[in-house]
């Protein structure tokens, strides 16, 4: 019974937490009692199970008069120690001693989850009787709602009988007969009540661990009145809230991801529009191109036609010169009939003689005159007309200038036009490049989006799967008589267990002390005096050379025991080159890979420069 009492003891100290902290947490129930201290004289107060006396603390230094009743003497001689009034007692059986209606407050902390379910109604009912009007019961267990809780950190206590959720227990103050009943969710993890993102281990984990129901005995308005505030204050997070927190997070992810997709969609759209127009600008600059080679051939078939209109040009300039030459040489003739008729003429003036022989001849002359100036009206008219003609031509030489410089314009204008589509041209080219790479990216990014939001249904559905088979465990365990069964013989293993540790324990300590009393400190009483003697030193070490792994236990040994630190515990005396073969070591016994080492290591040694020289 005692080792089962220490046992208690220490596992309460490793898993229930520290003095001050689990009196830390025992101030939320202050509210609630310090209405009793304005309403009654005496105070007095009953805690079942009171363990250390965290609470009976409290209530002491609240000004009440606090009683703790527990089973196991460990926690009883504690509370003792620091002067609180405890008894070692079986806590049902003191209840039903105490008088009716003779206490303020009866409190069990984490003591219901260890009696079974009749004990527990009896509890209920006993405290209903011993209570005051007006009086609290306050109650606090594990909270099963935490799924961490109610499926693993409630079993380590090997002397809990069942987890009782919250409605459950409230359930029961209320049938037998409380005026009111509240239930304290506790010790949730601070800042949880704000967390905008909830993960799913806050859904397993996040959920308060403690609940406490704190019931109130029927009584008089005036005396209620007092604890309206306490009882009608939230405490805590339920699984519910955690769920649907959690489900709204998921929805906020699973909307925002929509979001994404949906823009870049959107935005995929919009490239593939802006993909059509570069195509119809595409097709546009094409026919730009062809128009413009087009415009091409018609300038070399204008300048084609440029060429033969200056080769006729050149041909008529040859023309009209050679027409000219002609009429210069009818001027000149006509000219030289004019001097030959005025030489005639004065010679029939002068010579009236010769008139009438003459008159035949000078008629003829007229004659030939007048063929004359009919060839030479002729000829100038050929020649105004050869003027026109080379006006004309001039006229026409000049439009065809004129003409081809517009072309040339036309070209120029062509040709900037040209180098203008073609810079468009290379820039929507580059555009196009920077799209297609762009819609690669955004290709891969909704890709990559597509598979994260495969992997995080997965994960919700794996997790989902995994907390419906979770709470199919708990449930099939809670239900199963098996563990209650075995509860004795858990509790018998536990303790043979702890036993066989200390056992073990006790054994490796013994096998040390002996170890270090029968072999170290001889060893190392030896080694010191075989480090003062050199020869017997190198001796003992070439025969450790055949047994490396002793060598290297012996070196790190004696520099555990600061023998020789820093440096081998054996020294290798090298080969002289004086040294005569029989003053050598016999290394028939080593093995070829020792006695080269062995070589080796003499040779190095050998070469080293002597430190006094």
């Amino acid at each position: 019974m005692t080792s089962s009492q220490g046992f208690y003891y220490a596992f309460e100290d490793r898993h229930r937490g520290s003095r001050e902290l689990i009196k830390d947490r025992l101030h939320v129930y202050l509210p609630f009692i310090e209405p009793i201290q304005r309403i009654a004289d005496a105070c007095s107060a009953l805690d079942l199970g009171c363990g250390r006396g965290e609470w009976l603390e409290l209530l002491q230094e609240q000004g009440f008069d606090a009683t703790g009743v527990d089973l196991d003497a460990n926690m009883v001689a504690e509370c003792q120690r620091r002067g609180l009034d405890a008894t070692q007692h079986d806590a049902l059986a003191y209840l039903k001693r105490v008088p009716d209606d003779s206490h303020w407050i009866l409190s069990g902390f984490h003591f219901v989850e260890h009696i079974d379910f009749a004990s527990l109604q009896s509890v209920i009912l006993e405290g209903l009787r011993i209570l005051k009007p007006g009086g609290l019961l306050i109650l606090e267990t594990p909270n099963p709602e935490n799924l961490i809780v109610g499926t693993s950190d409630f079993y380590l206590d090997p002397t809990h009988e069942r987890p009782l959720p919250p409605p459950l227990l409230s359930f029961l103050a209320e049938y037998h007969g409380f005026e009111r009943v509240e239930i304290l969710r506790l010790q949730e993890p601070h800042g949880l009540h704000v967390k905008q993102t909830i993960a799913l281990f806050d859904v397993f984990r996040g959920v308060s661990p403690d609940y406490a129901v704190i019931a109130q005995k029927r009584a008089a308005p005036e005396v209620l009145s007092p604890f309206a505030s306490a009882f009608g204050q939230n405490h805590g997070i339920q699984l519910n809230d955690l769920a649907e927190r959690y489900d709204a997070t998921l929805r906020h992810r699973f909307n925002a991801l929509e979001q994404r997709i949906g823009t870049i969609e959107t935005t995929a759209d919009s490239l593939h529009g802006a993909l059509a127009q570069i195509e119809s600008l595409n097709n546009r600059l094409l026919d730009t191109t062809a128009e413009v080679e087009r415009n091409r051939a018609r300038l070399a078939r204008q300048d084609l036609q440029i060429e033969q209109a200056n080769s006729e040009l050149s041909e008529q300039r040859q023309r009209s010169e050679s027409a000219a030459a002609q009429a210069l040489a009818q001027t000149q003739r006509a000219d030289a009939a004019e001097a030959l008729a005025a030489t005639h003429a004065q010679r029939a003036d002068t010579a009236e003689a010769y008139v009438a022989e003459l008159q035949a001849q000078a008629a003829i002359a007229e004659q030939q005159a007048g063929v004359q100036r009919r060839q030479t009206a002729t000829v100038e008219a050929q020649a105004a007309e050869l003027r026109q003609h080379i006006e004309a031509a001039r006229a026409q030489v000049a439009a065809q200038t004129q003409r081809a410089a517009v072309a040339e314009a036309n070209a120029k204008q062509h040709q900037q036009r040209i180098a203008t589509l073609e810079q468009e041209h290379s820039e929507l080219a580059t555009r196009l490049a920077d799209r297609s790479n762009r819609i690669a990216e955004l290709d891969d990014i909704t890709q990559a989006q597509q598979a994260k939001i495969t992997e995080l249904t997965s994960n919700r559905d794996r997790w989902r799967e995994a907390a419906e088979c979770f709470d199919a465990e708990r449930r099939a365990l809670r239900q199963s008589w098996s563990w209650r069964i075995t509860a004795p013989v858990r509790w018998v293993a536990a303790l043979g267990i702890s036993a066989l540790r200390m056992l073990r324990q006790g054994t490796i300590r013994l096998v040390h002390f002996w170890t270090e009393i029968l072999v170290s400190r001889p060893l190392a009483a030896m080694m010191k005096a075989v480090l003062r003697n050199q020869a017997l030193s190198d001796r003992i070490n070439h025969r450790l050379l055949r047994y490396p792994g002793l060598h290297d236990w012996l070196i790190q040994f004696a520099r555990g025991r600061g023998l020789a630190p820093g440096m081998p515990i054996f020294s290798i005396a090298p080969i002289r080159s004086d040294q005569s073969d029989s003053d050598q070591p016999d290394l028939s016994e080593l093995t070829p890979r020792a006695r080269q080492i062995y070589r080796d290591l003499t040779r190095n040694m050998a070469n080293q420069p002597d430190e006094k020289s």
